[in-house]
This record gives C-alpha cells, sequence and structure tokens, in this order.
C-alpha cells in the first residue's frame, strides 16, 4: 500500500495524507511486532512527508503531522531514544494547542491524545511530576469536553490509565485506585461499546461492553494495583471475573478471544501463587500453554514469543514446586521456540533467546549440570555482546552486564577463578557507567555487581579488595547485609557438621 502512494509521478494532497496514514500504520504494526527498530524508518518517513502537507498552514493538513509525532514519539521510546522521543510530543503537544486555540470541539482530542504521548515520554525520563502535571491537564480538558461518542469516551479512558500510572508512579496509589475504578466505569455507561462486538456473540447487546477490550484492560490493571497494595483477595476476584468473561468470549468467538483468554489465565496464576495455591496457579498456566498452541498450529508468528512467555510461566512454577525436570523440560522448549524466531528475525528475537539461555542455564543448574549451564550462560553474553555492537547498544548494556554477573558465578563454580573474576569486574564497570545517567534504576543493579565482584575476589585470596567491594554493595543496598550474614551462617553450619 506504501509503496502504490510512493511510486506516484505526482501526489495529490489527499494521496500524500494517505500516505502518512499508511506509513504510521506500518510503524504501529511493526512495533506491534516487536521489530522496534523497523518500526522507526517508517514513522519518520511519515513525519517528514506530514511536514511537507503542513506547510500549506492548513488546519487540515497539521493534524496528520500531530499524529505522525506522537507515533515517532512512541517508537524512539521504544528503542531508549528517550530525549529524541521527548522533542517529537513536545513538537505534537505545541502544534496540538495551536489547533485547539481555532477550534476546541474539533481539535482537543488531538491535544488530550499528545499530552498522553508527553506524559508517557516524561515518565520515561523519570521526570515524575512533569509526567503527572502533562496527565493531570489531559484529565481536565476531558473531562471539559463535550464529546461522548464511543471515541470520546475510549480516549477518556486512556487518558485516565495514563493518570492512573503518574499517580501511582509517585506513591499516590488511592487516587491511582480511584482513577482506574473510574476507567471501569466509563466502559460500564454502556456508551464505549464498539459496534464491531457482534450483538449475537452469546450475551446481547447490553453486555457487549463487558467484553471491550478496554474494559478487560482496565480490570487487569485494577487487579495488578490491588496486588502491588497487598490486596491479593481483591486482585483475584477481578482477575477470576476477567477469565470468566475471556471464556464466554472465546466460546462465541473463538478466534478473536482465545488470545485473551490465554492472558487472563496467565495473569490468573499470579495471585493464586501468592494467596498459596501453587497447583491451581499451574493448572491456570497449563491451560494458557495449550490454548497458546492452538494458536500456535494456525498463526505461528503471530503467537510463537507468547508461546514461549507461557512455557517460561509454566517452567518458573515447577521449579517452585520442585519438579525439576519438568522445569528444565518447558525452559528447554521454549529455547527452541526461541531459537527458530531469532533465525527468522535475528533483529528482533536475538535478545529475547540471550535471556531464555539464561533461564534454561538456571533449571541446568538445578539438576546439577554445571557444564551444560556454563555453555548457555557463555552462549547468551556472546549474544549480548553482540547486541550492544548493534544500532541502539544503550538498549542491550544492562542485559549484557546481567548476563557476565551470571557467567561469572558459573566460571567459579567451574573452577576458573580468574576467568569468573575478569567477567564480574566488566560487570561492574558497565553498571558504574550506567548509574551516573540513571541512578535509580541501575544503583541497585551496581550493588549487586559489587557483591559479586567481592565474591570473584575471594576466591582469588585478595581479601582487602573484597572487603572494600562488599562494603561499597552493602551502602548501595544495605538488605544485602542481612542476606551475606544468613550465607555466612550457612556457611558456618556446613563447616561445623565436618569439624
Amino acid at each position: 500500500m506504501a509503496d502504490r502512494y510512493r511510486n506516484l509521478p505526482r501526489r495529490s494532497s489527499a494521496q500524500a495524507a494517505e500516505l502518512v496514514w499508511t506509513l504510521n500504520i506500518l510503524s504501529l504494526r511493526l512495533s506491534d511486532l516487536d521489530r522496534r527498530e523497523e518500526a522507526v524508518a517508517p514513522a519518520e518517513e511519515a513525519v517528514a512527508l506530514a511536514r511537507t502537507l503542513a506547510d500549506t498552514a492548513s488546519d487540515a493538513d497539521v493534524a496528520p503531522l500531530i499524529a505522525s509525532l506522537n507515533g515517532l514519539a512512541g517508537r524512539l521510546g521504544n528503542l531508549g531514544r528517550w530525549e529524541e522521543a521527548l522533542a517529537a510530543a513536545q513538537e505534537a503537544v505545541t502544534l496540538a494547542r495551536g489547533l485547539a486555540d481555532t477550534d476546541t470541539d474539533i481539535h482537543l482530542p488531538d491535544l488530550v491524545g499528545s499530552l498522553n504521548t508527553l506524559s508517557d515520554r516524561l515518565a520515561d525520563l523519570g521526570r515524575r511530576e512533569e509526567a503527572l502535571a502533562a496527565a493531570e491537564e489531559a484529565v481536565r480538558l476531558r473531562r471539559r469536553a463535550k464529546g461522548g461518542t464511543p471515541s470520546d469516551i475510549r480516549q477518556f479512558a486512556r487518558t485516565l490509565t495514563v493518570y492512573s500510572d503518574r499517580l501511582w508512579a509517585l506513591g499516590r496509589q488511592n487516587e491511582a485506585m480511584e482513577a482506574t475504578m473510574e476507567t471501569g466505569r466509563l466502559y460500564l455507561s454502556r456508551r464505549a461499546a464498539d459496534t464491531d462486538i457482534p450483538t449475537d456473540a452469546g450475551t446481547g447487546t447490553d453486555d457487549r461492553v463487558l467484553h471491550h477490550p478496554g474494559y478487560i484492560a482496565a480490570l487487569n490493571d485494577f487487579a495488578t494495583k490491588a496486588a502491588a497494595m497487598g490486596r491479593v483477595d481483591i486482585a483475584l476476584s477481578v482477575t477470576e471475573q476477567v477469565v470468566r468473561i475471556s471464556r464466554d468470549m472465546a466460546k462465541a468467538l473463538p478466534d478473536a478471544y482465545l488470545p485473551q483468554l490465554a492472558e487472563s489465565l496467565g495473569r490468573l496464576a499470579w495471585p493464586l501463587e501468592d494467596l498459596g495455591r501453587p497447583d491451581e496457579a499451574l493448572a491456570a498456566s497449563e491451560e494458557a500453554v495449550s490454548i497458546v498452541r492452538g494458536l500456535v498450529a494456525v498463526h505461528p508468528e503471530a503467537h510463537l514469543l507468547e508461546l514461549y512467555g507461557c512455557l517460561s510461566t509454566v517452567a518458573a512454577q515447577y521449579a517452585a514446586l520442585g519438579r525439576r525436570e519438568e522445569a528444565l523440560a518447558n525452559s528447554a522448549e521454549g529455547v527452541r521456540v526461541l531459537r527458530g524466531l531469532a533465525a527468522a528475525y535475528p533483529d528482533v528475537h536475538q535478545r529475547h533467546l540471550a535471556t531464555g539461555l539464561l533461564t534454561l542455564a538456571t533449571r541446568l543448574v538445578a539438576l546439577g549440570r554445571e557444564e551444560q549451564a556454563l555453555a548457555a550462560t557463555e552462549e547468551a553474553v556472546r549474544i549480548r555482546r553482540a547486541l550492544v555492537s548493534s544500532a541502539a547498544p544503550g538498549d542491550h548494556l544492562s542485559d549484557l552486564a546481567s548476563g557476565l554477573v551470571s557467567l561469572g558465578l558459573r566460571l567459579g563454580k567451574a573452577g576458573r577463578p580468574e576467568a569468573a573474576h575478569a567477567a564480574t569486574e566488566e560487570a561492574v564497570a558497565l553498571y558504574r557507567a550506567l548509574a551516573e545517567t540513571d541512578p535509580d534504576t541501575h544503583l541497585p543493579k551496581l550493588a549487586t555487581g559489587m557483591y559479586a565482584l567481592s565474591r570473584s575476589l575471594e576466591a582469588l585470596r585478595r581479601w582487602d579488595e573484597a572487603l572494600a567491594a562488599v562494603k561499597e554493595a552493602f551502602r548501595l543496598r544495605p538488605e544485602l547485609a542481612s542476606y551475606d550474614l544468613a550465607a555466612s551462617r550457612q556457611k558456618t553450619a556446613g563447616r561445623r557438621a565436618f569439624e
């Protein structure tokens, strides 16, 4: 579709606007497939073409530029290009304000949507107060708006979700929960129902809104926040409601709603585990795996990554239940799935493969298969090194550092203390550099790296350096001290048993 318009010898304004729209859709679809780098090019092309349209100074020709800038901000944000993403979002807000000043009724949705994007990008940069201010303005504007169409209500729901997330990030949990509940009430008002949900889908017209993806998303958000506040019982009740709704719709429209049922079953496992019901949690996760296997048989590219996620969850549950062989089998299958995806789309799935290999190494260690665990870890580190050398290294430096910490641990157990120390020392250097630009995220990781470094120095009998490293680790993360004390007591008890 995009090439059809690109290849026209001369394009009308309408055809150029159609090309902008097509490019933005292409960028979004690539992003949905996690093809992040590829998604940027069409978004940038859409912005460049939309700027040409905007030069006509017509209001109608500025709106595509606003939409394109918001899309580009999202794509850049996905790659960790935070400052560029913020600049695009800020420009979109400036343009949208100008349009809203000329005709508020028509162009207010452009401004509200742009403020939502701006809030997200500010949050990415840790500018939480500014992110909240943008979200609050969006909510105020949306409340004053006259529009009451399903599209207006859905945008209001999206705005409240952004607002809830900003409040939550600032520790204002009760207000965040109230905003999430208001989102659900919007859908229950019946005004946001989509006409593309058939009235004969098994529940009748009045219940269509209960099956709207936005309502389901609001319930899931509420359950997640309730669990984080320690109200796991509420989280379980809400998630069970989502499962019932999803199961109902999947019976009537399996192609459309089986993915939602699988996701809701995966979410159901979390509160069940927290409430000490691991067998029920495992049953829910196993049903999710079964559903996704069926989806993969029909549309493999769309659901293989989802299958890996389900297999990883089941593997972790088996491991928690002490069923180590089954845990390993599911992790190994997950890695095979990722190898196939990485072979087809290396730019997208190599990072997933590295993560899967590190998880597989953990399962192998639990069964005493140290050599295989070391081989899997070494492969994961090689992949992450290659990713750091790619076009967007900033995305992968933290991943490489964590892989190196794991590699140091494996090498130490393999009786290779010098190599173990080298790997851990490199990880610490990476974490130090990352912590300079983002201390909130990376200082705790640096502490973990310093603790691992102290152990590698102990193995080399470099006692003074080991002591300095562990002191720094405890200063950065005091809770490590209690862990270290417990581990030391365990070692002492072990030694005494043989004295």
